[in-house]
């Protein structure tokens, strides 16, 4: 049944960045039939005063995390990683379900429409896969849902001991990755010093053979920079290319400690940056240098990370803190708001095989927020971009439609039942305070 989001400010996201006034968006057949007008088609979704444009994309988070916010503080990432992951990884199908569903409940109400979930269990289970998909199709978000591996680690308990990743990451391929839906399957070494190089060609030999994107976690903070020296002679970046890995396929998320050769290798091969700045900032890891990024013509997109990193899986905190950071050492020019919101959107999207999504255009898919206008942060609404950036870590989502579907309408989460899911997370308070306290 056609749709129509009716009499809204459209900040379009197009190559001309048109901002349409009270103007209207056509949805058909999961597409965007036309954008601007007063054509009328179906049913009408009310978006008077409000703010239409193209869903978020938060393209780095473990959802098991959602469970873990707030249980440590002022803690360094060695001793946090210690704290938060061993109970972590006992989470049952039901849990991963609660924990997947919740974090969904917050993105959907901040405008977020699509994810690529880094999902982390130690051993990695099919099961604990699976229970994350289900909750994905559950809430009817966009996912890719990246299957985090690893053989070798410190401490010792983040070994993965389980049996033959090929045969595991073959079936979940087979089983989930899906282009024409949802749900799509990457590959996730862990990190390149938590692999042996026996593991990430075999993965890489995978991603290719079947055409998938990968993300792993590089140079988050100094003793990472120290651990890889100290493994290879070198940076973890000039490794992954002795190996191969480095191509338009692959997304790094942090790449906080990197340097000119980093950099030019980076930039070189394609590889897209997955920028992280409240969990950076959060776990005292540093500030990734993203102008000098931009200048290379590195691409860059916008990460929330884990909650029990951030607190939050709001990607408005994130894009407000990613265009201040570089001030903070007068590095000039700093990301527009534009560039930001491009980091989230359209751009993005293309970085991780969605190039149909991220902009408000005929033939793009129907991923769509609605902001809610009434709010004094947006008036007088001067310009919608920036407002957006910087003045919107507060407001809230009165319509999402994702692939065409009205996912939260006034408001209200359409696909689940938010307060049974709360009722539900409160359960595990119990079970956090004696794991970590």
């Amino acid at each position: 049944m056609p749709l129509t989001v009716a009499n809204g400010i459209v900040a379009t996201l197009d190559a001309s960045a048109r901002v349409l006034m009270r103007e209207n968006v056509v949805v058909e057949g999961g597409l965007i039939a036309s954008a601007g007008g007063h054509d009328v088609r179906g049913e009408t979704l009310n978006a008077s005063g409000g703010i239409v444009m193209p869903g978020l994309l938060n393209s780095h988070c473990h959802s098991p995390e959602t469970l873990a916010r707030g249980v440590v503080d002022r803690i360094i990432y060695e001793d946090w990683i210690g704290a938060v992951w061993p109970p972590l990884d006992q989470l049952t199908p039901e849990q991963i379900r609660v924990a997947v569903l919740l974090g969904c409940a917050e993105m959907l109400h901040s405008g977020t429409t699509a994810v690529v979930d880094h999902f982390r269990q130690t051993p990695m289970r099919l099961e604990a896969v699976e229970a994350a998909v289900a909750a994905y199709r559950e809430a009817g978000m966009r996912c890719a849902i990246a299957i985090m591996v690893r053989d070798r680690s410190v401490p010792a308990w983040v070994t993965d001991k389980g049996g033959d990743i090929s045969e595991l990451l073959g079936a979940a391929i087979d089983t989930w990755h899906d282009p024409d839906s949802l749900i799509t399957v990457m590959l996730a070494p862990s990190a390149p010093h938590r692999c042996t190089d026996a593991l990430l060609r075999r993965v890489g030999e995978i991603a290719a053979d079947r055409d998938l994107f990968m993300q792993m976690h590089v140079d988050e903070n100094q003793s990472q920079r120290h651990e890889a020296n100290g493994i290879y002679g070198h940076s973890s970046i000039r490794h992954l290319d002795s190996l191969g890995l480095l191509d338009r396929r692959l997304s790094l998320a942090h790449c906080v400690w990197v340097d000119d050769v980093d950099l030019s290798l980076l930039a070189g091969h394609d590889v897209t940056v997955v920028h992280n700045p409240v969990s950076n900032l959060r776990l005292g890891s540093g500030v990734a240098p993203i102008p000098e990024m931009l200048e290379r013509g590195i691409a860059v997109t916008l990460g929330a990370d884990g909650a029990a990193s951030n607190d939050s899986q709001s990607m408005l905190e994130v894009m407000k803190l990613a265009s201040l950071l570089p001030g903070t050492s007068g590095v000039s020019p700093r990301p527009t708001a534009p560039d930001i919101l491009a980091m989230t959107t359209g751009t993005a999207a293309a970085r991780f095989g969605m190039e149909d999504v991220g902009r408000i255009a005929p033939g793009q898919k129907a991923d769509l927020v609605v902001f809610e206008g009434n709010d004094p942060r947006l008036h007088p609404l001067n310009d919608v971009h920036q407002q957006i950036v910087f003045a919107g870590a507060g407001i809230r989502a009165r319509h999402v439609v994702i692939d065409g579907r009205v996912v939260v309408r006034n408001g209200k989460i359409q696909t689940f039942d938010e307060e049974a899911l709360l009722r539900e997370a409160d359960e595990f308070r119990a079970f956090q305070q004696k794991k970590y306290m």
